[in-house]
């Protein structure tokens, strides 16, 4: 019985490793016409100003990724990153416009960001997000491992335990110690699936 379980663990071990891996995934390409050329912000002083423009050009990025087919979802851009990567300077004031609030004509502030047009910044993200694709797969599959190791741990435990338990009984309750190993065994491993699905 425990060649059988060993035999059954060390094939499920061998399918989750060797299990092959997706087709490589599709190439984004950014049409001309979608690069994104400036944003603008605007605030009540410079400094809000910038900040929204930052903001905005971190949405148009992300409304990018998730319009491509299929959506590019696992690398999260952040603001760090599009000032490091994306932008072709820390940009410029714009022009002060009046914005009317409870009546009266309020002066804002503009902030313009350009985004760089020196590289393709786009395939970058294609690439970052792929790795992190990757990552993100590796991970699960390690988490299957470890899932199928645990399992067998359990298996193997109440395998040996009911073998011991014959022999010291000189095999008068066999029948009954393989009840009780089975349902021991389904009732453990039911408890750890639910503890897994819960987690």
């Amino acid at each position: 019985m425990i060649r059988i379980i060993l035999g059954t663990v060390g094939l499920l071990l061998v399918w989750v490793m060797s299990y092959p891996l997706e087709a490589q995934p599709k190439e984004h390409s950014l049409p001309k016409g979608q690069w994104p050329q400036q944003v603008t912000g605007r605030g009540e002083t410079e400094e809000s100003a910038r900040d929204v423009a930052l903001h905005e050009a971190v949405k148009t990025v992300k409304t990018l990724m998730q319009q491509q087919d299929p959506p590019l979802q696992s690398f999260v851009v952040t603001k760090d990153y599009v000032q490091k990567h994306l932008l072709a300077d820390t940009g410029h004031a714009g022009e002060e416009i009046q914005i009317p609030l409870n009546g009266v004509n309020t002066p804002f502030k503009e902030w313009v960001l350009t985004f760089r047009t020196d590289y393709n910044w786009w395939q970058d993200i294609v690439r970052r997000d792929q790795a992190t694709e990757r990552k993100i797969r590796i991970e699960n599959r390690q988490t299957i491992a470890s899932r199928v190791v645990i399992a067998a741990s359990i298996l193997l435990l109440i395998g040996f335990s009911y073998v011991r338990l014959d022999q010291y009984t000189k095999h008068r309750h066999t029948p009954w110690l393989r009840v009780a190993s089975v349902g021991t065994a389904s009732l453990l491993l039911a408890g750890w699936w639910l503890v897994l699905q819960g987690g």
